[in-house]
């Protein structure tokens, strides 16, 4: 990556300036940053439409307009800010940050029941390591997965979408 061109014009110097400040940089070691920087897009950019029918395709397109909606109004709205705030961008989105009244609860077993901490560990790691997509807990009825992930869910202060698969119910 590098910085403006001297053909760039003044506008795009002045923003570049800007950056600089804002980090706190010399000149140089501004310059140094700059070129060590590399843009990884490891998700695939949104499409111009949604060409799927999928319902996740469909909700990805959804967000991306709503989000780029919000940030242009934003930087109208706010244009000697630095930040956008984080709530404003989850809400863009429709994301809450709060949990949905539909939480699952499981009364008290009927046999004893020891929690596994050492599932909920793994399944904790599992969790921060996964940056999307859809995690499974599988394994015969009644063995405690639903619980297991009820007690590993609580712990997190934002909602996690938890979905369970009945197949005969």
């Amino acid at each position: 990556m590098q910085g403006p061109r001297e053909q760039a014009g003044p506008e795009v110097s002045s923003v570049w300036a800007r950056i600089r400040q804002h980090v706190g940089f010399e000149e140089s070691e501004f310059a140094q940053f700059v070129a060590a920087c590399a843009i990884d897009l490891g998700v695939p950019e949104p499409p111009n439409a949604p060409v799927s029918t999928s319902l996740d395709a469909r909700h990805y397109f959804e967000q991306f307009q709503n989000l780029h909606k919000e940030i242009s109004t934003w930087l109208t709205n706010h244009s000697e800010s630095d930040e956008i705030p984080r709530e404003y961008l989850f809400a863009a989105i429709g994301f809450r940050q709060s949990r949905s009244d539909v939480l699952q609860q499981f009364p008290p077993p009927q046999i004893p029941y020891e929690h596994n901490s050492a599932a909920s560990q793994r399944l904790k790691v599992l969790i921060g390591s996964t940056s999307g997509g859809y995690l499974a807990a599988t394994g015969p009825a009644g063995i405690g997965k639903s619980t297991l992930v009820e007690n590993v869910l609580q712990d997190y202060a934002l909602f996690v979408p938890y979905y369970a698969y009945l197949p005969s119910g």
